[in-house]
């Protein structure tokens, strides 16, 4: 089941919320809406189960902490920067899933997870330089 714009737009409120770190209950919406869009962009990049994991790191307070798809080409990690709300989110190449420094850090906006077809596209770039 795909996620809907409308989910998307709720999610990027939430993730545009600089006072998620400290109120569990939104936090604990942010981080199960990361999951479930991780999970649908797994299964856009065409990823089998056994082939990635999906991590969630709740971190401490005044943190949203983070939601991190990691197959053996690409890691997506689905946060709030140290940047401020408007930052975006980071992704690289990997080579494996006990790769956790990987290739150069990658920056995307929030907002173009409204396209998920598209940003999708820029996670497979990471497919060729893992």
């Amino acid at each position: 089941m795909s996620v809907s714009p409308s989910y998307l737009t709720k999610f990027l409120r939430l993730a545009r919320d600089m006072d998620l770190g400290y109120n569990e209950r939104p936090k604990a919406e942010f981080h199960r809406m990361a999951k479930k869009i991780l999970k649908e962009v797994a299964d856009r990049l065409g990823l089998q189960a056994s082939e990635y994991s999906i991590r969630s790191n709740v971190a401490g307070i005044a943190v949203s902490g983070e939601v991190t798809l990691h197959a053996d080409w690409v890691y997506i990690q689905l946060g709030q920067s140290c940047w401020g709300p408007d930052f975006g989110f980071m992704y690289r190449s990997c080579k494996g899933q006990r790769d956790y420094t990987g290739g150069q850090n990658r920056w995307m906006r929030w907002d173009a997870l409204l396209d998920l077809d598209r940003a999708c596209d820029a996670f497979r770039a990471c497919r060729a330089a893992a």
